[in-house]
């Protein structure tokens, strides 16, 4: 018989019965046995239990019998003790008894489980009807309870991924650079229409292993160009196949969107991501020959178009500056006037990555070019145009200066780190120099190996007898 989910008091009184027939049958059948008494307190005779036994020509039958009871009713009276003990030691907190954080109602026939998220905000769970949606409700808010006390309690399980997006694009994206912000909705785009997802809470490893089985295969959309001449769209057979390293950079997105997501508890494990191999080239750097080259064909340039500012010189400052620093063209072009100190060499530059403000070293030539871009702006690279006007104008350079291929305002910084490698007294002062967190993104990205390696070839051990040149 299963012992009622009631008070210890009533288990008590369903077992003592069974317990005291039991006696009264081992009674019955040994000759010379006590008659029960009245039944006691706890559901036996109290003859039986505390009478002594007479003497039994079976070898005591009747006393093990008796023992054995003593011994089943002692032990159901300390479980009810200890259970009542431990409710009583989970009830109380530091300051006294902890009020019930859920709670069992009724509305018409139906039972109802209430309480309160850790933000303060009231709900309400239905259970069913009858003895078995009462009995629900109990055990619901039982689990509640104890959630809620010990602080597992998870209250956004059911935050659908449109409300987190939207949550997470007022909050986060606000604080990161324009340009990020462009590729986190592009990404997050690339997500909702591949893997379609529901609730955040539903997002596994399954979800993003789909959503990179079908971006690797879509082929490049079509972007038409904002400025200039606008071309045809290519038919859809000559488009090219999504790069793995535009795969990446979507699954770097996403994963930064999730791991907001778990830190405010809409997701309870991170998913996997796999991200997929892809071909690492070689940091592409303009050589000091490119970059004389450039100089010199910076006359052709026709932008920017500022008073005061001839545009040839205004390039060659550029192209001096970011060879000699390192700098970013997004520093550059923001570079104010009131945060370098030309008479020391020193300029106060803003890490939109890093969101700090970094002191940088200048070097003499850049401070002499810095000097020669006088005018009223308050800064030294005014830019009054569209954006994406600097990589054509820099192109134009490029192809009066007859280099080959296409270099953008960034191999000025990957030619600093590659050039001064060896120069500025190891890796450490490198990373310093270029102002990032870790040192293998310096070594990576911006140091070309092959630099210097015809040096150290020609450096390389030689027998004496193929110096000679005899084999």
């Amino acid at each position: 018989m299963r012992r009622s989910r009631g008070t210890p008091e009533k288990g008590l009184a369903l077992r003592a019965p069974r317990a005291a027939r039991w006696a009264q049958r081992e009674n019955d059948a040994t000759p010379g046995s006590v008659a029960p008494g009245p039944v006691g307190e706890h559901g036996t005779s109290d003859t039986a239990m505390f009478a002594h036994p007479s003497p039994d020509v079976n070898g005591g039958t009747t006393q093990v019998a008796q023992s054995l009871l003593t011994v089943e009713i002692l032990s159901d009276i300390i479980e009810a003790a200890t259970a009542k003990a431990a409710a009583l030691v989970m009830s109380q907190g530091q300051g006294g008894p902890v009020m019930r954080k859920a709670w069992v109602y009724t509305r018409g026939d139906a039972y109802y489980v209430g309480f309160r998220d850790p933000d303060g905000r009231r709900h309400g769970k239905s259970c069913g009807t009858g003895p078995k949606g009462k009995r629900l409700a109990e055990r619901e808010a039982d689990r509640l309870h104890a959630e809620l006390v010990t602080g597992t309690y998870q209250s956004n399980a059911k935050k659908t991924w449109c409300e987190f997006r939207a949550e997470y694009e007022a909050k986060i994206l606000p604080a990161k650079a324009p340009a990020t912000q462009q590729l986190t909705r592009r990404s997050l785009n690339n997500f909702e229409r591949l893997a379609k997802p529901g609730r955040v809470s539903g997002i596994t490893t399954k979800t993003i292993d789909t959503f990179i089985a079908a971006r690797r295969v879509e082929v490049q959309a079509f972007r038409p160009r904002t400025t200039g001449k606008r071309k045809s769209p290519k038919p859809y057979a000559e488009r090219k196949q999504v790069k793995p390293r535009t795969v990446n950079a979507d699954l770097r997105s996403i994963q930064t969107a999730l791991n907001v997501a778990a830190e405010w508890g809409y997701l309870k494990e991170l998913p996997k991501f796999r991200f997929l191999p892809q071909p690492e080239a070689l940091p592409k750097y303009i050589t000091p020959e490119d970059f004389d080259r450039l100089y010199e064909a910076c006359a052709v340039a026709v932008r920017p178009v500022v008073q005061g500012i001839d545009p040839a010189e205004w390039w060659r400052a550029l192209l001096t500056v970011g060879y000699m620093t390192g700098l970013r063209i997004g520093e550059l072009l923001s570079l104010a006037r009131d945060k370098v100190a030309l008479p020391i060499g020193v300029a106060q530059l803003w890490n939109q990555k890093a969101s700090r403000e970094e002191a940088v070293p200048l070097h003499p030539v850049a401070v002499a070019a810095l000097e020669r871009m006088r005018g009223f702006s308050p800064v030294f690279f005014p830019w009054p145009h569209h954006r994406n006007l600097i990589w054509k104008t820099f192109h134009r350079i490029q192809a009066a200066a007859g280099i080959p291929g296409k270099y953008t305002p960034h191999a000025l910084r990957r030619a600093f780190g590659t050039l001064n490698a060896n120069r500025v007294g190891g890796p450490k002062a490198l990373q310093f120099l270029m102002r990032h967190k870790d040192g293998r993104t310096t070594q990576q990205f911006y140091v070309n190996p092959m630099e210097g390696l015809t040096e150290a070839v020609d450096r390389l051990f030689v027998p004496p007898k193929l110096r000679t040149g005899t084999g």
